[in-house]
C-alpha cells in the first residue's frame, strides 16, 4: 500500500491492537501466575507451621513419654526390689518355721482340702521313710494301709467342714506295730477366709 494511507494505518493499528491484546493476555496470566503461587506459597507455609508444631507437640510428647516410661522404669525397678526383700524375708520365715518344726518329735503335717501332702516334718520323713518332695501331691491311700487312710481323711474332713481345731486319737502302723497318736488338726484359710488346708500335729 502506499505509505501513510488508510490501508497502512488500518493494518498497523490492528497489527498493533493484536500486540497489544497479546501482552494484556500474557500480563494477565503472569499476574494470575503470581497470585497462584503467592496462594501456594501462603498454603505451604500455613502447611509447615502445622508441621513444625506437630513435630514440636510430637516432641513434647516424647519427652513426656519418656519421662512417664522411666519413672515406671523406677516404679517397676523399686517394686521388684520390694518384692525381692518380701521373698526373702518369707523364704527366711520358711527356714525358721522348717526348722523349728524339723526339731519337734512331734509328727507335723500340711494337707490340702483334697487330702493331697503339701509339706511334711522330718519326723514324718525318718517315721515312714519318704521325703517332702516324694510325698507331695501323694494321699494317705499312697502310705499308708487302706483302713488308716480312710480313718485319717475321715479326721481331715470333718476339720475342714467345722472350720476349728479339733483333737483326735489315730493309730497308725509303723517298722514296730502300731503307734496310737494324738492329734491336734486345725484348718489353715485364704485371705478370703476360705480353708485350703488342714495341719495335722501327731504326739506318739
Amino acid at each position: 500500500s502506499a505509505l501513510w494511507n488508510a490501508t497502512w494505518w488500518f493494518w498497523h493499528l490492528l497489527r498493533l491492537t493484536s500486540y497489544m491484546l497479546a501482552l494484556g493476555f500474557v500480563i494477565y496470566e503472569h499476574q494470575q501466575t503470581i497470585s497462584d503461587l503467592r496462594v501456594t506459597l501462603a498454603e505451604r507455609k500455613k502447611a509447615e507451621e502445622k508441621v513444625r508444631k506437630h513435630r514440636n507437640r510430637l516432641g513434647e510428647l516424647v519427652q513426656e513419654r519418656t519421662v512417664e516410661l522411666r519413672k515406671a522404669n523406677e516404679g517397676l525397678q523399686q517394686e521388684m526390689a520390694d518384692r525381692k526383700q518380701i521373698e526373702q524375708a518369707l523364704l527366711e520365715s520358711e527356714m525358721r518355721l522348717q526348722a523349728i518344726l524339723d526339731n519337734t518329735t512331734a509328727v507335723v503335717y500340711v494337707k490340702d482340702t483334697d487330702g493331697r501332702y503339701i509339706m511334711v516334718n522330718s519326723q514324718f520323713e525318718s517315721l515312714f521313710h519318704i521325703t517332702g518332695n516324694e510325698i507331695r501331691g501323694k494321699s494317705d491311700y499312697d502310705i499308708f494301709p487302706e483302713d488308716t487312710a480312710k480313718a485319717i481323711l475321715a479326721n481331715d474332713r470333718k476339720v475342714l467342714e467345722a472350720k476349728a481345731a479339733m483333737e483326735f486319737e489315730e493309730v497308725v502302723p509303723e517298722d514296730d506295730g502300731q503307734h496310737v497318736y494324738i492329734s491336734i488338726k486345725f484348718p489353715l484359710y485364704k485371705s478370703n477366709g476360705t480353708p485350703y488346708a488342714v495341719c495335722s500335729m501327731s504326739t506318739d
